[in-house]
């Protein structure tokens, strides 16, 4: 069963769990902004692995305000299982700028926001070492990862990957080609502001609060819900 089934969330016909719409309207914290980010790469890990594509979107107030977008030439051909996984090809971003021109464009864009994405250290992590490694600069902005509040507001669903969190709002693009950064990116945004709607409700005002409330242990969700 669902542990928030009621009051906040309600069922469409096709089974889909949403939150109510005067739920999503809730104010929270309206000065604050956040950068949802989605990156895709050659593999897991940093340096041995690249990025290939970049993506982020600006959120304020509940709505995207801004978008960032660019495929990266990653100096290195991509692994044929990561072809198949994202259709990102070698052809496509042969002609691209490296990441070592991107990345400059990107953090601009990104600025001093919230950091938020979906396994956010998967993409931090990248983001971080090259910013060391191409501009010797140490990037350490406030982290917001939407896997983890996921599992804390919804411990009940055994996953909380994107595509499974996207059936439970009934993200409207669900069927929409995955992998691709900008599209995560999307994904992730609409995910993002169901699951501010429910820390709304316990009581969380601030970014700070958001920012500690991802950390903490997952029964003092049970005790703010139930």
């Amino acid at each position: 069963p669902l542990l928030f089934q009621n009051p906040f969330l309600s069922k469409k016909k096709e089974g889909n769990w949403i939150v109510p719409e005067t739920f999503l309207n809730s104010p929270f914290n309206p000065n604050s902004s956040f950068v949802v980010v989605d990156i895709e790469t050659t593999g897991g890990r940093p340096p041995q692995h690249r990025i290939t594509e970049l993506a982020a979107l600006k959120v304020e107030n509940g709505k995207i305000t801004e978008e960032f977008s660019q495929l990266v030439n990653p100096d290195r051909p991509i692994p044929r299982n990561v072809v198949q996984l994202t259709g990102i090809t070698d052809a496509m971003v042969c002609k691209q700028p490296t990441l070592e021109k991107v990345l400059p464009k990107f953090l601009e864009f990104v600025g001093d926001s919230v950091f938020v994405a979906h396994n956010a250290d998967f993409d931090y992590r990248f983001i971080q070492y090259f910013s060391l490694e191409y501009l010797g600069e140490t990037y350490e902005p406030e982290v917001l990862c939407t896997f983890k509040l996921a599992k804390k507001i919804l411990p009940n669903f055994s996953k909380h990957n994107l595509g499974e969190l996207s059936v439970i709002f009934g993200y409207e693009t669900l069927n929409a080609i995955r992998h691709r950064a900008l599209d995560d990116a999307r994904a992730t945004v609409y995910i993002l502001i169901n699951l501010i709607s429910f820390c709304h409700y316990a009581g969380l005002r601030t970014k700070r609060d958001l920012l500690f409330f991802q950390e903490q242990y997952l029964r003092v969700v049970v005790l703010l819900f139930y």
